[in-house]
């Protein structure tokens, strides 16, 4: 081998080496000397270009072999055969470190099969470092992560879907920008970052970009697409509409909860409350704080305020998180306000004003419809013509073959036939994920099966 004739000819360059201890029983160790002095401290030296290492073992040294960067400097002399054994006994261990964790092997090489071109737009743009240190080493973690993070998210996509939001911004020179992420059920993925200066108040522009982001992710993956509420992306909603009908838009959730707060906030007995409560704090005067506690209007407000947004906080905490998808409870927690509403004889009509003109959408009323919690509480279940119609319009976009089949996969599932008539589907609708809940439980209706896991597993 060119190692040994490296270290026992002189006139190759390479000084000889007399280690202090035996060698192992890994091949690799024949590029590689260890020496040990007095003190008992172990150092490696490659036999190429003589780097010494004072810690890692083995691994580190192949990594230097094999030009890997990140935890230690790139070895500059070594010959191109020995960098691909290098290599290659890098990714045996991983293999093997994988495979004794359970992981399929199928797994392990679905890196390998995929296109080069998906794997640099997932790579993160981190700069290789040009010497080893704690940012690099920390900088090599998180390349790793990251790109084992993207293998399972797209393999999640291609199989339930995913949403992608975009979300608008200004950065400190007031430039608009537009952050571009993908949601599913393993999480959230940063994609890209897009300056909008020229086209932010086009909507025939934005369609284009997000057309282009969609394509990237891939149409079949993209289920549903969230962004702000502004008019440009009211437009922008209604084009990609046109261009992809099974594609369903709706405004983030969350900001569309947050302006209904703002607007009870705006109420003028709300308003005035804050108003006093500001007064007292700057005054600190004991005499005003005694009439308010004493004032039994102001509990009243106060009261009247807690039932107003009790349900829509409990909605924004579910619409504001990744812990579990978001998208099945809006049209639910809009509902309980409205009940609440007409039981309180109090007309919210500034709550139902935004919630007509911004969140009353056919994909939100569709998964109430698909969540077997409120389809099954019988009792509670909004009868609304708007759920049902919700529905047929989400059938309709289907393929011919299969209207058919969902339409009649709705009456068994409304009705709780075949499969869906275990007890257990009953009894575990409202402890069980909605998605998780048709993988057990949808296996006689596939089409609709797969229709409601899609739109069940989105976030809002």
């Amino acid at each position: 081998m060119e190692g040994n004739n490296l270290r026992n000819e002189p006139d190759a360059g390479l000084p000889s080496f007399q280690p202090s201890v035996r060698r192992k029983d890994d091949t690799m160790w024949r590029y590689i000397t260890e020496r040990t002095d007095l003190n008992g401290k172990r150092t490696l030296i490659c036999d190429f270009c003589q780097k010494e290492s004072g810690g890692g073992g083995i691994n580190r040294m192949k990594q230097h072999l094999a030009g890997i960067r990140g935890n230690i400097g790139i070895c500059t002399k070594v010959s191109a055969d020995v960098q691909f054994q290098m290599k290659q006994s890098l990714k045996e261990n991983e293999d093997k470190s994988k495979e004794k964790r359970g992981i399929p092997l199928d797994d392990i090489n679905i890196v390998a099969d995929m296109d080069a071109d998906l794997l640099g737009f997932f790579k993160t743009c981190l700069s290789d470092p040009t010497q080893p240190s704690i940012k690099a080493s920390i900088q090599s973690k998180e390349k790793v992560h990251d790109d084992d993070l993207a293998v399972v998210l797209w393999s999640t996509w291609a199989n339930i879907g995913c949403t992608l939001m975009g979300d608008g911004w200004k950065d400190t020179r007031k430039r608009p920008l537009i952050n571009f992420l993908v949601y599913c059920l393993k999480g959230v993925i940063f994609i890209k970052s897009v300056d909008a200066s020229d086209i932010y108040t086009n909507a025939e522009n934005l369609c284009n970009l997000f057309s282009e982001m969609v394509e990237m992710v891939g149409l079949d993956n993209v289920v549903h697409l969230v962004t702000d509420n502004a008019p440009n992306y009211k437009a922008l909603g209604k084009l990609l509409a046109e261009r992809y009908p099974n594609l369903a838009w709706s405004p983030c959730a969350a900001h569309c909860m947050n302006l209904k707060l703002e607007d009870v906030g705006n109420m003028p007995n709300v308003q005035d409350l804050v108003s006093a409560v500001s007064k007292f704090l700057k005054t600190e005067k004991a005499r005003y704080v005694k009439a308010v506690v004493l004032d039994e209007n102001m509990w009243e407000h106060c009261l009247l305020i807690v039932r107003i947004m009790a349900p829509m906080i409990r909605l924004l905490r579910v619409c504001d998180t990744d812990e579990k998808p978001s998208l099945p409870y809006v049209y639910e927690g809009m509902y309980r306000v409205h009940i609440w509403e007409k039981r309180s004889c109090i007309n919210l009509r500034i709550i139902k004003n935004r919630w007509d003109r911004m969140l009353r959408h056919d994909f939100h009323a569709a998964a109430y419809f698909l969540n077997p919690a409120f389809m099954y509480d019988q009792e509670n279940f909004s009868g609304k013509p708007e759920i049902l119609r919700a529905m047929l319009n989400l059938m309709e976009k289907q393929k011919g073959s299969d209207r058919t089949k969902i339409f009649e996969a709705m009456t068994m599932y409304r009705e709780r036939e075949k499969s869906f008539s275990h007890s257990s589907a009953l009894s575990c609708c409202k402890t069980t994920r909605p998605d998780e809940w048709w993988k057990f439980f949808g296996y006689d209706v596939p089409v609709l099966q797969k229709l409601a896991i899609r739109i069940l597993s989105q976030t809002a």
